[in-house]
């Protein structure tokens, strides 16, 4: 890169500085008018001196949006510029990529609509093949400029700008949702309202693993999301991802007890309640190997629809799983209480015969502990 545009560029982030002081706006214009010209005059100089990158390969553009500097960018857009938009770094990014994943809205509004108008032009010099190319670029982790734009302002103009980013997938397979489902902030929640309502079809895109977003939603725990997909597509959980787990085996997996009481509340499926994964583990198997007596009394809560006695591919029914050792844990006898209350029975793989003493000492033991600690 030229030093002249280097210095200018390093003005940037003192230009945004002084941005935050309401009483310096003389002096941002003068900075900015100062990086403008100067940038001008290499332009003027050489139009291919623009193009020079830095050793990470960005160019002044990439540098302009690392700090949000659209006013500058702008002052000193023009034509010549245009091969710019489409500059990528060393990791993959363009200057878009990098404005989106730091939140520059206004910074991000100027170059969509410069990269649509760019990408317009050379679908016209080539043939109609290239429509808007320059928002489809994927970085090194193969994310779109979407991907990267989690924020609700950001994502709500790039959608409205091109929604087949929407269906855009990374390296992993993963859309944007696959990304949102797995934050937790309240924009994220409102930024997957937006995805599903300009495009169903991404609630029932899978990765690489076959994973859908509500995989990503009922694993990390993240209740409002998993409502808002199952809401709008209830058959969403009836997916499987390459494990055979759908959306009950990966909540309890991970242990989240409030997603689960939401997956159960409506689910009409009883199918998909006794779903058998690639082990023959039903979710209450999952449950129960947790020893998280809470999960099992939640999927218990779901009379004569759960089957309490399916064996797995080991014949174990759940019951079999209650009670793993010779010195059973509180948690593990309530979860056998949980069961025998539920008429849940051994199967073939192991006789009751002294287990059975065992777990009915055990209890007393658990009782008697009970008692002497109230």
């Amino acid at each position: 890169m030229d030093p002249r545009l280097y210095k200018a560029a390093a003005r940037f982030r003192k230009v945004n500085l002084i941005k935050e002081d309401a009483d310096d706006i003389e002096e941002v214009d003068d900075l900015i008018k100062e990086c403008a010209d100067l940038i001008k005059r290499v332009k003027e100089e050489n139009p291919n001196l623009l193009l020079g990158v830095t050793p990470m390969g960005n160019t002044v553009f990439h540098l302009a949006a690392k700090v949000g500097d659209w006013d500058l960018v702008e002052e000193v857009y023009d034509e010549q510029c245009k091969s710019l938009l489409a500059m990528t770094n060393s990791k993959g990014d363009t200057a878009l990529h990098i404005a989106a994943r730091s939140g520059h809205l206004h910074m991000v509004n100027f170059l969509v609509e410069k990269s649509i108008s760019a990408s317009t032009s050379i679908d016209v010099e080539q043939g109609g093949k290239q429509t808007n190319y320059i928002l489809k670029i994927h970085n090194e982790g193969n994310n779109t400029v979407l991907h990267e734009a989690l924020r609700y302002d950001i994502t709500i103009l790039l959608v409205e700008k091109k929604p087949e980013l929407i269906k855009e997938q990374d390296i992993y397979g993963r859309t944007a949702l696959h990304y949102v489902a797995s934050y937790y902030e309240y924009s994220c929640v409102e930024v997957a309202k937006l995805l599903l309502e300009k495009d169903s079809s991404v609630a029932y895109i899978q990765d690489k693993d076959d994973r859908s977003p509500l995989h990503f939603a009922a694993g990390k725990g993240y209740q409002d999301i998993s409502r808002e997909i199952i809401a709008k597509y209830p058959d969403t959980i009836d997916m499987v991802d390459k494990r055979g787990q759908n959306a009950f085996h990966v909540c309890i997996g991970k242990a989240h007890l409030w997603v689960l009481r939401y997956l159960t509340k409506d689910v009409r499926d009883d199918e998909v309640l006794n779903q058998k994964d690639n082990d023959g583990n039903t979710p209450l198997h999952l449950a129960v190997i947790s020893g998280n007596p809470d999960l099992v009394e939640c999927m218990l809560e779901k009379k004569g629809r759960v089957d309490t006695d399916t064996m797995n591919k080991d014949n174990f029914t759940p019951m079999d799983l209650a009670i793993r050792g010779e010195n059973a844990s509180k948690q593990e006898i309530q979860v056998y209480k949980h069961l025998r209350d539920a008429g849940a029975k051994i199967g073939i793989v192991e006789p009751f015969n002294d287990k059975d003493w065992d777990i009915v000492n055990a209890l007393k033991d658990a009782e008697d502990k009970e008692f002497f600690l109230w």
